[in-house]
């Protein structure tokens, strides 16, 4: 895929194809080096069969390893848990305290209940072989501060990076090196009126989360329309948009689910380790009715 100010080109099956447009928004979220947390795939045949194979492995495996203590290795660790009984989970952070840049109760919470649940967890000593997003050749994971553990496999819920790589290809200046795009005050591409950027890739000061691309959509929405019925860009009446900044109103909203029934929860006015609310908003369907609701399938 590669972008121009007026078109995308489009990889396909058959060679590719050139795509004009009025307005894009650049979507691309982020990419981890793991494909079991996200694809690399295309199609859903060859999606659905990598989750086979990787579900007919965990229930073989005895010793798994998570790399991560953020919200995706959490998660991770905590349904492995659930799901999986007979598995000796051991989740692996390359920080003092869990979930580091989330809500200032979460990471001891995750601790106490992840311990609760049968896990392992090591902070403050990440694994350093087998190299990041490989698997271990001789069923041993080994970490910076020297232990050696049984390892049947490793989930890498650790380095993520922005799918921005085509934006580089034209416009390497307005790519930063950890890969966020340069993101104006109404969420477009610096230097570029018609291009808009959401979610993952904006370089704005909020958190990489689900709910902050929910924040995206309706501005963006709003100044795309207002540019549509403009006479022309520059005349268009735009609204900045206002970056929920973590840890203040509603850049405190996150939820960390810990296995189908429960989870952790922040909203504007507080912190809750409550498993029923976790679950009623998040945790008992991961959003999907909501997704469904949002797209017309419901």
């Amino acid at each position: 895929m590669s972008m121009s100010a007026r078109s995308v080109v489009v990889d396909t099956s058959t060679g590719s194809e050139v795509i004009a447009f009025d307005y894009a928004v650049v979507a691309t979220g982020s990419r981890y080096v793991d494909p079991l947390i996200k694809a690399e795939v295309a199609g859903e045949g060859a999606r659905r069969a990598q989750i086979v194979a990787a579900h007919q492995h965990l229930k073989t495996a005895r010793n798994v390893v998570v790399a991560g203590g953020g919200p995706v290795g959490v998660e991770i660790a905590a349904e492995l848990r659930e799901s999986f009984p007979h598995l000796s989970v051991t989740l692996m952070h390359g920080a003092g305290q869990l979930l580091e840049n989330a809500p200032t109760k979460f990471g001891d919470w995750a601790l106490d209940k992840l311990i609760a649940m049968g896990a392992n967890v090591l902070l403050d000593d990440p694994v350093v072989q087998p190299a990041i997003g490989t698997q271990p050749a001789d069923g041993k994971a080994r970490t910076r501060g020297g232990k050696v553990l049984d390892a049947d496999l490793v989930i890498w819920a650790a380095g993520t990076r922005p799918n921005t790589g085509f934006v580089a290809a034209s416009w390497p200046q307005l790519v930063q090196d950890d890969g966020l795009l340069m993101t104006d005050a109404y969420l477009r591409l610096q230097g570029h009126a018609d291009i808009f950027v959401a979610g993952d890739v904006t370089n704005l000061p909020e958190g990489r989360l689900a709910i902050t691309a929910s924040f995206h959509v309706p501005a963006i929405v709003a100044n795309i329309k207002a540019m549509l019925a403009a006479a022309t860009t520059d005349a268009a009446r735009l609204k900045p948009y206002a970056p929920r900044l973590p840890g203040k109103g509603m850049g405190k909203m996150m939820i960390v689910t810990l296995g189908r029934r429960g989870g952790l929860t922040s909203l504007p006015f507080g912190q809750f380790r409550a498993d029923f609310l976790a679950r009623k908003i998040k945790s008992e369907n991961m959003f999907v009715n909501q997704y469904r609701k949002d797209v017309g399938l419901l």
